[in-house]
């Protein structure tokens, strides 16, 4: 079993090359461009593509990604890194320089989120959320990781390991890579 990286919005597969250099799994990566559509649209370049059993490792909205795809045969698991699994609550400040279709359907009212909770609250399959504690942006009004609230990042009834990382910070940690090892074994033992 693999393990599969999705990266997180106006990012690239490269957030992961120091997860994919000290990690004892073979890897492999999804892309998709910051030019898509929307959500719905990226699912639908990866989902055919995912060949080989797999364990996906998302890090922010590759965590949102990997939540909606849940339920393809080929996916044993998930970890989510720092992932608005409730949605993202952008002040109307912020909100006028994020007008990416898909930044914008992770209102916390909106159907991406909606599907986001009914699979993971639907889900026999293990996942693991790796809560991003360190961090802190000024146009979000609660606890966050510079990115993402805090307590976007958590999907009960699913395990929570909290880490003291800002959001892109984490995927050059020792601790990280050691953590998604654990977690893949834990998962790979349970099927």
């Amino acid at each position: 079993m693999i393990l599969t990286a999705i990266h997180g919005a106006f990012s690239s597969p490269t957030s992961f090359n120091y997860i994919f250099d000290k990690s004892k799994h073979v890897w492999q990566y999804v892309d998709y461009s910051e030019k898509t559509i929307g959500i719905e649209e990226i699912i639908g370049n990866i989902w055919p593509n995912i060949k080989q059993d797999t364990i996906i490792v998302g890090h922010s909205l590759g965590g949102v990604i990997g939540a909606l795809m849940i339920d393809h045969p080929k996916i044993h698991g998930l970890i989510t890194i720092g992932s608005p699994l409730g949605g993202i609550n952008l002040n109307r400040m912020f909100a006028i320089y994020m007008t990416k279709s898909f930044v914008s359907e992770l209102k916390p009212s909106g159907k991406i989120v909606k599907d986001v909770k009914f699979n993971l609250d639907d889900t026999e399959k293990e996942v693991y959320n790796i809560i991003t504690t360190r961090g802190h942006n000024p146009f979000i009004f609660s606890d966050n990781d510079g990115v993402v609230e805090l307590s976007s990042q958590r999907s009960t009834p699913h395990q929570t390991i909290h880490m003291h990382y800002g959001h892109n910070e984490i995927m050059t940690a020792p601790d990280t890579v050691k953590t998604i090892d654990i977690l893949a074994e834990r998962i790979k033992d349970g099927l």
